[in-house]
């Protein structure tokens, strides 16, 4: 089992699946003024915090006995899935990309 850690901006993972309706809303609000009005993120939801995972059964003296692991904001994830959706949505509506 892994335990999931907050990225800089300290929201857990699973904290904004509990979120409120209205809290969801105001979220939602906020994620379409950054896409409608092109505002770049905030400085602090981009900015990964990179930490060392050790690797079980290895020497725990050994550099390469960890992997790096980037956190990110729960909050840019949210907003990248939004775009990605969207951007998705797009594409296939106007027939930008063409099929393999």
């Amino acid at each position: 089992m892994t335990k999931k850690k907050p990225g800089p901006d300290n929201i857990f993972p699973d904290f904004l699946k509990h979120l409120s309706q209205v809290a969801k809303n105001t979220a939602l609000t906020i994620f379409k003024s950054f896409w409608s009005k092109n505002i770049n993120l905030p400085s602090d939801w981009v900015k990964p915090i990179v930490i060392s995972i050790y690797k079980k059964d290895k020497a725990a003296s050994d550099f390469a006995s960890y992997r790096p692991n980037s956190l990110t904001s729960q909050l840019a994830k949210t907003f990248e899935r939004m775009l990605t959706t969207r951007l998705n949505y797009i594409l296939e509506t106007h027939e930008i990309l063409e099929e393999d």
